[in-house]
């Protein structure tokens, strides 16, 4: 109530400023030095998402991550997954299959995980905090060209990179003009 009746004497204390593009991987970090609240990780190859556990844990002394999975995003692998996430009660999930795919998972499976109050899809961060892939560098990510840098890492991504900037908006383009 009392922001309600703050509003139209202090706008500033409703907008804040954010920036255009927030990573996985930032997220990620941000949320793990700042919160206490259970956490679940998601997602990666084999062994990427318990390297990435012991990762955080090393980096962050009050994480508490309760739980993790490789695991697949097939729906045939769901129940058993949802089990698991279950059991350990996480409020927070972080989902690491890529897109569309986490989102889609998320979108299938969200209501069935009553313990989690936050699940996020954050693409290849288990990827760069386990250190099987190594990050750009500042200056690209802040320039926003660090997929160059990932494509001459993993050549295979040209077409997804291509379907992303090439594809995708040449087929909004042509909706838009019908």
């Amino acid at each position: 109530l009392k922001s309600l009746i703050n509003i139209p004497f202090s706008k500033k204390s409703i907008y804040k400023v954010i920036p255009e593009r927030v990573t996985g991987v930032d997220l990620l970090e941000k949320l793990a030095s700042k919160t206490t609240k259970s956490i679940f990780l998601l997602g990666a190859a084999p062994g990427i998402a318990e390297t990435t556990k012991k990762e955080l844990e090393k980096k962050y002394e009050s994480i508490n991550i309760v739980g993790y999975h490789s695991g697949t995003p097939r729906k045939k692998d769901e129940k058993e997954i949802i089990s698991m996430i279950n059991k350990a009660k996480p409020k927070l999930l972080f989902i690491a299959y890529g897109a569309p795919k986490q989102e889609e998972w998320i979108h299938r499976n969200l209501k069935k995980l009553p313990s989690v109050k936050l699940a996020i899809g954050i693409g290849g961060s288990f990827d760069f905090i386990s250190g099987k892939t190594k990050r750009a560098p500042l200056w690209m990510q802040k320039t926003g060209i660090e997929w160059i840098f990932r494509l001459i890492q993993e050549p295979s991504r040209i077409s997804r990179i291509y379907n992303a900037t090439i594809k995708f908006p040449l087929r909004v383009f042509k909706e838009s003009l019908k």
